[in-house]
């Protein structure tokens, strides 16, 4: 399997999620996450949702042109499958030791770094704290978080309460914080 790789960081943090290979060219991917052009997606392709901002429109186009939808966030949208980040540790992404306190995509996008590997598993994003508001909402109103939400998880901010799941940068340096 292999998604549709654009330098968006909702497609990055899918890939990372998932565990595939990136691939440039759409014709070539399997998935595609936050579609921005739905008219040549067909039905032989999964989309995925993981931006609760993304808009219903295209949802609905994609439906019409018989995609299979999945969304890691409740959308309330007939025919979605929903399918919430299951929170585990993921040592394929990790904090880089950056902490935004007034975050915009941009200086998210600039202080995130992709290093990609050569196997399926080998790719590695290196990711920031962020602190005080976003662009996006990290959790939905069901408790589902978002992609920024999983990757935020993943690096210790703990958003997710109730898991066992905390503070994920100290596990995964296979440490333990008193």
């Amino acid at each position: 399997m292999r998604v549709h790789f654009t330098e968006e960081l909702d497609s990055i943090i899918e890939t990372i999620y998932l565990g595939y290979d990136f691939d440039e060219k759409i014709a070539n991917s399997d998935i595609i996450v936050n579609p921005g052009k739905t008219t040549y997606i067909t039905s032989n392709k999964v989309v995925i949702i993981n931006d609760p901002t993304y808009p219903i429109d295209k949802v609905e186009a994609l439906k019409r042109n018989g995609c299979k939808i999945i969304s890691r966030i409740n959308t309330k949208i007939e025919g979605v499958i929903v399918e919430p980040y299951i929170l585990r540790p993921n040592f394929s992404i990790v904090w880089n030791g950056d902490e935004l306190e007034s975050p915009n995509y941009g200086n998210i996008l600039e202080s995130t770094m992709l290093v990609r590997g050569h196997g399926v598993n080998d790719h590695k994003l290196l990711f920031p704290k962020i602190y005080g508001p976003t662009w996006i909402p990290a959790i939905d109103l069901d408790g589902n978080l978002t992609c920024l939400g999983w990757a935020l998880q993943q690096v210790g901010i703990n958003l997710k309460k109730d898991t066992p799941f905390k503070d994920l940068d100290v596990t995964k340096t296979l440490k333990q914080r008193f």
